[in-house]
């Protein structure tokens, strides 16, 4: 067992990140205790102005899609602020828009909500399979009726 220094928490070895210049090969805080220290020292960085959100922004975008946060602000504009398929505004939305691409050829679509990316994500992109989940639904009163009709 190896003692947290910063929790004071008795925790198996594994739970703290590997670090070869210690002696016993591992950090002195434990995994929770690290990445909550190391979040504290962001914000602090933030609010100081040592780390500039604009620059971090565009640098997760170039580094992710290939594109600038200023492509991603001219789509959201372009967009009205809405999910590309269900037109929700991204004021409504808790995550704001995502970037949502094509995961074969990394070109960047458009911008949806988190749940019509996701659920576009779910049916692997596939249209045939997002075609036969629309006449699914459309049947939907006929197979209740025809479930609710044998009991």
């Amino acid at each position: 067992m190896k003692t947290c220094v910063r929790c004071g928490t008795p925790r198996d070895p594994a739970e703290f990140h590997k670090d070869p210049s210690r002696p016993d090969g591992r950090h002195p805080y434990c995994v929770p205790c690290r990445r909550a220290y190391r979040a504290a020292l962001r914000v602090d960085a933030v609010a100081r102005g040592l780390i500039n959100r604009d620059h971090e922004r565009d640098k997760r975008y170039r580094s992710r899609y290939g594109i600038t946060a200023g492509t991603v602000d001219q789509l959201r504009a372009r967009q009205g602020y809405r999910c590309a398929i269900c037109d929700r505004h991204e004021s409504q939305l808790p995550r704001g828009l995502a970037v949502d691409h094509d995961h074969a050829t990394g070109y960047v679509r458009a911008l949806l909500c988190l749940t019509c990316n996701t659920a576009i994500g779910l049916l692997e992109e596939n249209a045939d399979v997002l075609r036969a989940a629309i006449h699914y639904l459309l049947r939907a009163e006929e197979l209740a009726a025809s479930v609710h009709n044998e009991t």
